[in-house]
């Protein structure tokens, strides 16, 4: 596909100068506020988020960066402080030594590199010992200071935040900056919501069936506008199969139904009552680290309890299971189909269904480029988690390693997080040219996600900047 260079040469010149860092910023500080705030869920959570300012010459350029102190409990995921007085005394470590004349300020990954050395130094204070990433400052911490500098530092060069992420990757990936080949992702609409997402439990305290997420995805829509559109309509009538309206983790509902197909039998049935077969797909997200484990200590096998009240079954009962689902349903995506630490499982699932579908790793990378370099043949596509990454150029990275693999990525909310803030969803899925974004349902506050994704597009347009729409290059690649 050609595109028409509308935009002007001062643009790319502005994203130039962003990314390589040569523009030194002589005689600037920065101001950091750090703040907890009321998160989104229905169990206690806070996010954390950061105001930074860039003043000097007289002027104030000024970012905003917000991030869920929460995480998913995966053993490889970076660790929140999850204290607002720690996390606010870190911050102000941070700023003086931004301030100490060793940091170019208006360089983002120096600033990136900064805010790493700072965390090291923090998880050697800590005792932290084999500390992830961000861990020393708390992750919470990282991402909104880095978002929230990465915003203010776009404000200097006066781009918006999307062009500034862009050309930071663009960097990473040394390729010529351009604004070429933009275009909003296709929504994945969280509706049904089980596992430890479920706002129903049995009378002996098990979620009715283990699969976590199941998400409807808007293959057949002609822009992101009709696919949000398409994305309501569907959870319209699944509220309406169900006959209940309670709200999961994700905003999602969460029926009693008894056996793992029924998820998928409702979720088809309601595309069908909302006159969506053939437009709208279905997109698994099993958390299977939740409720599977190691047949023994030092065992290859793992167990996976697929059906509560019966035994478990291995690696082939679980892949087996998918593929049935695959065969009898218009399945396109299983995110975390296996337990995090069982590669063995995840190549056989991708050796069954690689060719096929769209294999997700969440758990497997935790938005980690080292650790898709080390397991990239168990899948074909990565979840990105900002604060799991911990800063915003280690998030870019991991998208730059993927990309080079071939894989598809999906920037996703947190639990807990908040729509507003910039850089976390909606910027990063349009700088990235994101084939999906993961938002939570159609509904609530979740929809100020991809009312954003419109918003920022639109933006761009007004700069020249053609944006297009991802759901004719995914319908391709999965032959839909």
């Amino acid at each position: 596909m050609s595109f028409s260079r509308t935009y002007s040469a001062d643009l790319i010149s502005r994203m130039t100068r962003i990314a390589t860092g040569k523009e030194m910023g002589r005689g600037l500080k920065v101001e950091l506020i750090g703040r907890k705030y009321p998160g989104t869920k229905t169990k206690p959570f806070t996010t954390f988020g950061v105001t930074a300012a860039i003043k000097g010459g007289g002027q104030i350029h000024v970012g905003t960066g917000v991030a869920p102190v929460a995480t998913s409990g995966g053993v490889r995921e970076p660790e929140a402080v999850s204290n607002d007085k720690l996390a606010k005394k870190h911050l102000r470590i941070l700023e003086q030594y931004l301030n100490s004349g060793e940091v170019n300020l208006l360089d983002p990954i120096a600033v990136d590199n900064a805010v790493l050395e700072i965390d090291q130094a923090l998880a050697k204070e800590r005792g932290l010992k084999k500390a992830r990433p961000t861990s020393g400052i708390g992750s919470e911490v990282a991402i909104s200071a880095t978002v929230a500098l990465l915003d203010a530092q776009a404000a200097y060069f006066q781009l918006p935040t999307v062009l500034a992420m862009r050309a930071i990757l663009l960097q990473i990936q040394g390729k010529e900056q351009n604004a070429d080949g933009l275009r909003t992702p296709l929504p994945k609409f969280n509706i049904l919501n089980f596992g430890g997402h479920s706002a129903t439990k049995r009378k002996d305290g098990f979620p009715y069936v283990q699969i976590q997420e199941t998400k409807v995805a808007t293959i057949g829509a002609a822009d992101f506008e009709e696919a949000e559109f398409m994305g309501i309509a569907t959870l319209d009538q699944i509220i309406k199969l169900a006959g209940v309206d309670n709200i999961g983790f994700e905003a999602g509902i969460s029926p009693a139904l008894t056996e793992p197909e029924q998820i998928y039998q409702m979720a088809a049935e309601s595309i069908a009552l909302a006159n969506l077969t053939g437009k709208m797909v279905i997109a698994a997200d099993a958390a299977a680290s939740e409720f599977s484990k190691p047949k023994s200590e030092d065992s290859d096998i793992f167990l996976y309890n697929l059906f509560p009240g019966r035994p478990p079954v291995d690696q082939e009962g679980m892949v087996r299971f998918w593929v049935e689902m695959v065969n009898k349903y218009p399945i396109v995506s299983i995110e975390d189909g296996m337990n995090s630490e069982d590669p063995i499982g995840w190549k056989m699932l991708m050796s069954e269904l690689g060719n096929r579908i769209e294999i997700q790793g969440d758990d497997l990378f935790v938005t980690d480029a080292e650790e898709l370099d080390r397991l990239h043949e168990c899948a074909n596509s990565v979840l990105v988690k900002p604060n799991q990454a911990g800063t915003i150029v280690r998030t870019l990275r991991l998208i730059a390693k993927a990309r080079q693999y071939g894989y598809t990525i999906s920037p996703s909310h947190r639990s807990g997080k908040v729509p507003g803030g910039y850089g976390m969803i909606p910027e990063l899925a349009l700088a990235t040219q994101a084939e999906w974004i993961k938002p939570g349902a159609p509904r609530r506050e979740r929809q100020g996600f991809t009312n954003n994704v419109m918003t920022f597009a639109d933006e761009l347009a007004l700069l020249g900047i053609n944006v297009g729409y991802a759901g004719p290059v995914v319908a391709k690649r999965f032959s839909i």
